[in-house]
């Protein structure tokens, strides 16, 4: 007996014990492709009869593909497969096709900072740096996207229960602390996105605590997926933005955010989650790109360190300053070198002007 059919056998002993048996999946699995009908039947007897030596015996079914042949996963066909791949290429065109949610124009270079991952109401989120953060950003008139988990929101005991007993303040409270928070920086966010933490499920309070409090407010809330347009004197940037994109690396933070090239053409992808800032340029199809991953606030609780990286969770957001006029992105890891460098650069235009 070749190596083949004895790999073959020993799959097939396993599977007649579980009582899945496809001796398509086999021969598609073993041997190399043929697009001759004969050989195709001619493998498959050739594996019942083996089988039949080896005392193992099973129903046997007519050959077809379509419906017969599994592969890696019992009852998946490959018709499976091919519906699924269509319907991911749908979903990935109907994001490609939308309208920008939002656009903004705007005469001066602005500082972009995506954030997210605040966790308001975890004992181990840093509440004073926050705080104080949110007023340099007010005063220093910088625009963010709110990337999602602004509050902890955590009910299900069954679960986290360490994440749930690590929260300082009731979901209650959480809710009425995001609205006053967020009612302070309606000026200064240009959209906000719902993370796993604002989910509506059982484990996450139930309620969506940023959506409700955006609506309050009326700051743009999306979902999902956000994008948007920014023009600044005839310089147009496009942005996309996502909590939680698909993909994870333990090397490379930025692996999710790569993803979402692969989504649509934009000039600067934003995401969050994994709690560790990072930041890249890119040159890609003859475009330069911008990926940002933002920290969290959230650098102490227990739950927090045991999930995610515990020498990278940072409450640090790295940011973008936009030029006028000509299309410059400009990466930045801190929000205050961002500011001096704008403020030097329009400084230096108003001197020039006069």
């Amino acid at each position: 007996m070749s190596a083949t059919m004895q790999k073959i056998l020993e799959e097939l002993k396993y599977d007649i014990k579980r009582g899945v048996v496809r001796p398509c999946r086999y021969y598609l699995k073993y041997f190399p492709p043929t697009n001759s009908k004969e050989e195709e039947r001619r493998r498959v007897d050739r594996i019942y009869k083996m089988a039949s030596r080896n005392n193992l015996s099973f129903k046997k079914r007519d050959f077809n593909p379509a419906e017969e042949s599994k592969i890696g996963i019992p009852g998946v066909t490959i018709q499976d497969y091919q519906d699924l791949a269509e319907k991911s290429s749908d979903i990935t065109k109907k994001i490609q096709n939308f309208q920008y949610d939002k656009s903004f124009k705007f005469h001066e270079p602005i500082i972009l900072a995506p954030m997210g991952d605040h966790h308001i109401g975890s004992s181990g989120t840093d509440f004073p740096k926050m705080m104080k953060d949110f007023q340099f950003i007010v005063e220093n008139d910088i625009k963010i996207i709110l990337e999602g988990d602004f509050s902890e929101n955590k009910l299900e005991f069954n679960k986290n229960l360490e994440a749930v007993l690590s929260q300082s303040l009731s979901p209650d409270m959480q809710y009425d602390c995001t609205l006053k928070i967020l009612d302070s920086l309606k000026d200064q966010i240009l959209v906000a996105i719902s993370g796993n933490h604002d989910s509506h499920n059982r484990g996450h309070g139930c309620r969506n605590l940023l959506k409700e409090a955006c609506n309050t407010v009326g700051i743009s809330f999306h979902g999902g997926f956000a994008k948007i347009i920014i023009d600044i004197d005839g310089a147009v940037y496009e942005v996309l933005a996502n909590h939680r994109p698909k993909g994870r690396s333990a090397i490379n933070p930025l692996h999710g955010v790569y993803k979402l090239m692969d989504v649509d053409e934009c000039d600067i992808y934003c995401a969050a989650h994994i709690h560790k800032p990072a930041c890249s340029i890119h040159y890609r199809r003859n475009r330069k790109r911008i990926c940002l991953i933002s920290g969290t606030y959230n650098t102490e609780a227990l739950y927090s360190l045991e999930q995610y990286d515990p020498f990278g969770a940072k409450a640090n957001f790295p940011c973008v300053l936009l030029m006028p006029g000509t299309k410059e992105m400009i990466l930045f890891w801190d929000m205050r070198q961002a500011v001096k460098y704008r403020d030097m650069i329009i400084k230096e235009r108003n001197d020039f002007k006069d």
